[in-house]
Order: structure tokens, then sequence, then C-alpha cells
């Protein structure tokens, strides 16, 4: 009892100290960590659901480059508002060629998808090593047409 009299100014002043220090910690753990409650994208992917890339698009696209003879596989994912196309060609096809496979995507897609989406293509060869490839396309939505890019 003689201790706490003797420091009873130290002892308060230890005591706020440990509240603002507590209240600190959670200001931090707020500002570090993101709420798991709110939407990845925020409001970026409003009006997606009025610019949907139908399915059917997607599979007379595919159709479309597979008929071109110059591809063997061909992916697609989409994600938020980029359309990917990962285009594998055969190892004999020059760069020139494997290109006029974006003109195909670009004819295909509606206008209100492509200025919706950004676009990216990533043409691969079957080889594992090749000086030419992989080669990257990439379409704004503001934009009309590819940019090229080499490796």
């Amino acid at each position: 009892m003689n201790f706490t009299t003797q420091h009873k100014i130290k002892l308060l002043l230890l005591g706020v100290f440990i509240l603002v220090f507590i209240i600190a910690l959670f200001v931090l753990i707020n500002l570090l960590y993101p709420d798991s409650r709110k939407d990845v994208y925020g409001n970026r992917l409003d009006g997606i659901n009025s610019n949907k890339v139908s399915n059917q698009t997607i599979t007379q696209i595919k159709d479309k480059i597979s008929t071109t003879g110059l591809v063997e596989n061909i992916e697609y994912l989409l994600k938020g508002r980029l359309i990917s196309f990962i285009i594998k060609v055969k190892s004999d096809i020059k760069v020139d060629e494997s290109k006029k496979v974006v003109e195909t995507i670009n004819e295909l897609l509606e206008d209100n998808i492509k200025s919706f989406y950004d676009i990216e293509v990533i043409i691969l060869e079957n080889k594992d090593e090749s000086k030419n490839y992989p080669i990257f396309a990439y379409k704004h939505k503001t934009s009309e047409k590819f940019v090229w890019t080499n490796n």
C-alpha cells in the first residue's frame, strides 16, 4: 500500500501510456490490414453486369483462331475488367503470321466489350526456348488498336 501511494503519478502515467498504446495498435491494424468484408475491386467493376462477355463470343473467337491452322492451344481468362488470351502457336510460325491472330479477336469482340474491358494477348511458341517468342499485345479500353511488345 505504501508503494501505490508513493508512486501514484507514475502509475497513472503508466496506465495512460498503456491505454494510448492499445488505441494506437488498433488504429495501426485498421490502416495496414484491409477489411475482408469489402469488395477487392471497390467500385471499379460498376457496370460489369451490363457488359458481360458471352461464352458464345469466346467460343466463336477460339473456333475462328483454331481454323487458321496457326495455333495449338488457346486459353481464356477473365479477371475483373481484364480479358486475357494465352495462345500457343506451332513451332514453325513466324511472328508476323501470329500477330494476325490478334486481329481476329479485335474483329469478333463487340464494341461495348472493347470499350469496357482491357484486352491482353500472350502468344507463346510450342518449343521451350525461342528468341522470337513470347510476344505480348495489349489494348486499353480507350484505344482502338493493340500495342505490341516483344520479349
